[in-house]
């Protein structure tokens, strides 16, 4: 819709901008979205392909995991800003998730 595209995270001030804002849309405790980021070969890639590196304290607790098959980048959200059940991570591409975040 409005030829948007999976969205990429840049950056800590963009990441602590997005949650607020998707924490009023989510409908329950908490949401699992996909973003259009990979993580490959141990390095966070933007969805042009090119590197970029974030702050490790965006990442959910535990991620992100060294599995050469968990490429795609995603992001878990709670609507308690201080719960530490939240963050990026990296996954399959087939593992499911309730949407995507996507940017225009």
């Amino acid at each position: 819709m409005n030829n948007g595209k999976p969205a990429n995270i840049y950056d800590l001030a963009h990441y602590k901008w997005l949650l607020p804002h998707i924490r009023l849309l989510i409908p329950a405790e908490w949401i699992s979205i996909w973003t259009g980021m990979e993580y490959k070969n141990n390095q966070l890639l933007l969805s042009s392909g090119g590197p970029t590196t974030i702050a490790t304290e965006v990442w959910y607790p535990g991620y992100p995991k060294s599995d050469a098959s968990w490429t795609n980048v995603g992001v878990d959200v709670n609507k308690d800003p201080e719960s530490a059940s939240q963050g990026m991570f990296n996954e399959k591409p087939s593992g499911p998730r309730y949407g995507v975040i996507c940017e225009i």
